[in-house]
């Protein structure tokens, strides 16, 4: 849940006798793997499993995938394989902002809950994707002081950094949950970039009625 990897394999497929290299255009290639998980992790639930493939020689990631979460209690893990959700809970109902590149609405802004419990701010917001995306955005949250100043953010793919945005089907609803930890006089924000390494252009941000919002950035009200 806390988004920070617990563990993880890196081999080529087929126990290394399957290089990409030598892989067929169309053709699948099966691959299995055995991941020990971390006995300090075993009480922490859900945990996403995800796989991702890179260039070995440079480390560019090319594509990633959340496969699924393991849930259930430490001696009876059950696999869950990720799937599109369909509705939206009634209290994350609305219409808050739509991101687009260019001339393209690409992700719908729902609405959105603020509330702080005890010592923790809990963000729960929910977005849509509106057309099929090639691009991995990167979602940001940012806390601001109240004279501008960035003082904490969380930037990162969608449900703990878990679900890229290039798998996101038409139509689905992510529902995601931040928790930061809150301070006075504060300002929340949030939005959408794309990560190329330069610049981080973020996608426009408008309003329901087509008011663009300020640096793209979307404000969060508390309740």
């Amino acid at each position: 849940p806390s988004g920070l990897e617990a563990d993880g394999l890196d081999t080529q497929p087929g126990y290394g006798l399957l290089p990409s290299s030598g892989w067929q255009t169309g053709a699948a290639v099966h691959d299995w793997l055995t991941l020990p998980l971390p006995y300090g992790l075993r009480e922490e639930r859900p945990l996403a499993l995800l796989a991702r493939l890179y260039n070995v020689a440079t480390g560019e990631v090319v594509l990633v995938r959340r496969l699924g979460e393991l849930t259930g209690e430490a001696d009876k893990l059950q696999f869950v394989p990720q799937q599109p959700r369909w509705s939206l809970p009634q209290e994350l109902a609305g219409e808050t902002a739509v991101f687009r590149q260019g001339d393209t609405d690409l992700i719908r802004m729902h609405g959105y809950t603020v509330v702080q419990e005890g010592d923790k701010l809990v963000i729960t917001m929910a977005w849509e994707a509106l057309t099929p995306m090639v691009q991995n955005y990167t979602r940001f949250f940012h806390v601001l002081s109240s004279d501008g100043n960035l003082m904490a953010q969380v930037d990162g793919y969608p449900l703990n950094h878990s679900y890229p945005t290039s798998q996101w089907q038409v139509g689905e609803f992510v529902v995601e949950q931040m928790v930061l930890s809150p301070v006075t006089d504060y300002a929340l924000q949030t939005g959408f970039y794309l990560n190329d390494g330069a610049t981080l252009p973020r996608l426009t941000a408008v309003a329901p009625d087509g008011t663009p919002f300020p640096d793209n950035a979307v404000p969060l009200k508390r309740e």
